[in-house]
C-alpha cells in the first residue's frame, strides 16, 4: 500500500504525515518498523531493503520517502520503483513525500498520482487562509476576532510553521491574561510581521505609485531592526525576481512551471505574479534602472545608505506620475 502527498503547503503535509504515524504507532506498529529516506541520497538497495526486507519485531512497517521524484537523478532507481510499487505487501505502507509541485511528465509521478492514494496541497490563500487561522485557534481552545485574523494573515501570509508557532503563543497570551479572544491588538504586541511581506509591502506599493504606502513600509523594516544596506539589498533582490518572473511568464510558462526554472520558492512566484498584473512594465524597467543608481551612489559614498532610500522612494514617486501620463 502506498500514499503519495505533494504541494506547496508543507505543513499540512507534514501533520499529514504525523496523523498516520500516530495511528501506526498506536495499533500495531513499533518505532523500530517506521522508517525515513531521503531521496536525494536513496539508493536501489537502500530502498528495496525498507520496502521487501523482514522486520525485525513486526512484518508490518511505514516508510516515508521524502523527495524521490524531485531531489534524486538516479532515473534506474525510479524505473524499479515504478516497477515494484504493484508488489509492495499489504503489511507495509510507504508515503512518498514531494515539497512543491512535482515534474507530472515522469512515469513514477503517473504512476503515484491514484485516486484515492494521492493528495494534493495547495497553499490556501484568501478566505480559506482566514478559515484556517480561525480553525486553528479554535482547535487550541481560544478565540480570535476577525481583526486579529487579518492581521496574522498581512503579517505572515503562507508561513504555516511560522503560523502555526504565533497562534500557540498567542492562544497561551490570552490563556494567561483569562481572555481568551486574541485581538489585533495582540497581534500588534507579539508578532513580528515576516520581512518577506514587508519587502513585497513595499515594493508593491513601489511599482503602484503609493509613496506614502511605502515609507510606512520602508519604515516597518527598518523599526524590525533591518540596516538599510540590508533593506536596500533585499528591494534590488526582489526587483531582480520580478524581471525573471516577468520574463519567464511571457515566455509562457504557468506559476508552477516557474518556481524550478528561475530557482525561486513558488510562494515568492505566486505573490510576484500578482504583483507583476498591478506594475506596468516601465514602471518595473524604470524602478531596476534607479536601484541601479542608488547602488552606485552608495557604494561610492556620495550618499549615504538611510538618505539614499529616502531619495530613491522620492524619485520612484515623481517618476510615476510621468510614466502614468505616458
Amino acid at each position: 500500500m502506498f500514499y503519495f502527498f505533494y504541494g506547496q503547503n508543507t505543513f499540512a503535509i507534514n501533520e499529514k504525515v504525523r496523523e498516520i504515524e500516530q495511528r501506526f504507532l498506536s495499533g500495531s506498529g513499533t518505532e523500530y518498523s517506521l522508517i525515513r529516506l531521503q531521496g536525494a541520497t536513496l539508493t536501489q538497495s537502500q530502498y528495496s531493503e525498507a520496502i521487501f526486507g523482514l522486520g525485525f519485531f513486526s512484518d508490518k512497517k511505514l516508510v516515508e520517502i521524502k523527495g524521490a521524484l524531485a531531489d534524486s537523478s538516479d532515473q534506474n532507481l525510479k524505473k524499479f520503483i515504478s516497477e515494484t510499487l504493484p508488489k509492495i505487501s499489504d503489511s507495509v505502507v510507504v508515503i512518498f513525500i514531494e515539497d512543491g509541485e512535482p515534474d507530472k511528465r515522469g512515469a513514477l509521478y503517473k504512476l503515484l498520482n491514484q485516486p484515492k492514494r494521492s493528495q494534493r496541497f495547495p497553499l490556501p490563500e484568501g478566505v480559506a487562509l482566514r478559515h484556517w487561522i480561525k480553525g486553528r485557534v479554535e482547535s487550541l481552545g481560544g478565540q480570535i476576532d476577525p481583526r486579529a485574523v487579518a492581521r496574522l494573515e498581512q503579517f505572515l501570509g503562507f508561513d504555516f510553521w511560522r503560523l502555526n508557532s504565533e497562534i500557540q503563543k498567542l492562544v497561551l497570551y490570552c490563556r494567561a491574561r483569562e481572555n481568551l479572544i486574541i485581538k489585533s491588538e495582540d497581534v500588534d504586541e507579539l508578532v513580528h510581521p515576516e520581512t518577506t511581506l514587508s519587502v513585497f509591502e513595499l515594493t508593491d506599493a513601489l511599482g503602484a505609485g503609493n509613496i506614502k504606502r511605502a515609507f510606512a513600509a520602508l519604515k516597518t523594516l527598518t523599526t524590525q531592526g533591518e540596516d538599510e544596506i540590508k533593506v536596500f539589498s533585499l528591494i534590488v533582490s526582489h526587483f531582480r525576481t520580478l524581471l525573471i518572473v516577468s520574463d519567464l511568464s511571457k515566455k509562457g510558462m504557468t506559476e508552477r512551471e516557474i518556481p524550478s526554472s528561475a530557482a525561486v520558492h513558488p510562494y515568492v512566484v505566486k505573490k510576484a505574479l500578482v504583483s507583476l498584473r498591478l506594475m506596468a512594465p516601465e514602471r518595473l524597467c524604470y524602478i531596476y534602472h534607479s536601484l541601479a543608481r542608488t547602488d552606485l551612489s552608495i557604494k561610492t559614498g556620495a550618499v549615504d545608505p538611510a538618505t539614499a532610500l529616502d531619495l530613491l522612494l522620492a524619485t520612484i514617486g515623481k517618476s510615476s506620475a510621468i510614466i502614468d501620463k505616458n
